[in-house]
């Protein structure tokens, strides 16, 4: 009996090499995109990176048609209310990107005007607790002319992040590095006035009117505020984006601001294509906020430019990571949210909290969360 040596062809063989090759490229761009990352390991990676930091950007001048607008906000102005303000009247201002300190702007968004009853109360609540402040809230569509207007090289970044969640993280940082104040989620319940509960921190806040190049010190300094979670560092969710506060122009946001760029890039590679959409934390929510901060520390520009970390009391009395015996009273997810027992359970009077934010969740995947949405749309 004759036995033939089995010989593949040359085409054969090439095209089992790229498919396997291919593979392995494949699986070794998900490992990266998806390992673990603790706190050390990434401080050592991205001291290494610290060199390439992003520059500032060019800001387009004030539109023109500003000058003839006339601007009406849909909201309830009051003498015991934060004054609301119109994104478009916002997009209008002139900016001093070297406020000495943060201004007295309290910023929200939602995908329209037409808040969901809880919001909408705690809105309101934020905005009784800072008289004297100005208040606005951001529209999807306002969001979209906020990026066209001083951020136009970023539009096509913005358009092609995967969903609204990944926008509403996104857009954040552009309301921070452009017009500075302090941001917080819808679902954040205000305890007390910011400016006198940071007061022991030494932070200074001021008014539009306040600002003059007089009070300007030479060695201005700017200023990031984000709250802690817990003190785990090796939690990838312990710096949330639920609230943050800055002085105009802190190049700190230049850093999830392209980082999200780099992320959408990345994604237009087949190879990256092939694998799930990385969900929002890792692009433009808190685990990416906290890859920033730790690049931020690891660049040493905090000497000049600071980012402050508040203790987990001030910001986030309420850990949903540990949430113990009040996870379902403290919790917008469930019915069983009494707001009055969470907070003297967690004592937020005694400790001096500046707010308690109750995590709605609000958004689910690429999408909205129906069930969270409907927790947050009756009282």
């Amino acid at each position: 009996m004759l036995i033939r040596n089995c010989v593949w062809p040359r085409r054969t063989i090439f095209i089992l090499g790229l498919v396997g090759s291919s593979f392995v490229i494949t699986l070794v761009t998900l490992h990266n995109q998806y390992r673990p990352n603790d706190s050390l390991s990434s401080l050592l990676r991205l001291s290494s990176e610290s060199d390439t930091s992003p520059s500032e950007p060019d800001i387009p001048s004030i539109p023109a048609a500003c000058s003839t607008s006339v601007f009406n906000t849909p909201f309830e102005n009051a003498d015991n209310l934060a004054v609301a303000l119109s994104p478009s009247e916002l997009l209008c201002r002139a900016v001093d990107p070297k406020t000495p300190g943060i201004p007295k702007l309290l910023h929200q968004s939602w995908k329209d005007n037409d808040l969901p009853a809880k919001f909408k109360r705690w809105s309101r609540g934020c905005r009784e607790k800072h008289v004297g402040w100005e208040w606005v809230l951001w529209t999807d569509d306002d969001n979209l002319k906020l990026v066209q207007t001083y951020f136009p090289w970023l539009e096509d970044i913005y358009l092609e992040l995967p969903g609204p969640i990944y926008r509403a993280d996104f857009v954040r940082n552009l309301y921070m590095y452009m017009f500075g104040g302090v941001y917080a989620d819808l679902d954040v319940d205000c305890l007390r006035p910011t400016d006198e509960a940071l007061d022991q921190f030494h932070i200074p806040f001021v008014n539009k009117t306040d600002q003059t190049i007089s009070d300007i010190p030479e060695n201005h300094r700017s200023i990031a505020l984000f709250g802690r979670l817990e003190n785990d560092e090796t939690f990838r969710h312990s710096l949330p984006n639920a609230w943050m506060a800055a002085s105009p122009r802190h190049p700190f946001f230049l850093y999830p601001i392209h980082f999200a760029k780099a992320k959408v890039e990345q994604r237009r590679n087949i190879f990256y294509r092939l694998g799930d959409v990385p969900t929002a934390e890792h692009i433009t929510g808190p685990i990416a906020l906290k890859e920033n901060i730790l690049r931020w520390k690891a660049s040493l520009k905090d000497l000049w430019d600071e980012v402050i970390l508040l203790p987990s009391h001030i910001v986030y009395p309420y850990n949903w990571h540990l949430p113990g015996p009040n996870g379902r009273i403290c919790s917008a997810m469930f019915a069983t949210l009494d707001e009055g027992l969470c907070k003297e359970r967690l004592k937020v009077k005694e400790k001096g909290s500046l707010a308690i934010t109750y995590w709605s969740n609000t958004h689910k995947g690429t999408g909205h969360n129906e069930e969270t949405l409907a927790q947050v749309s009756h009282e």
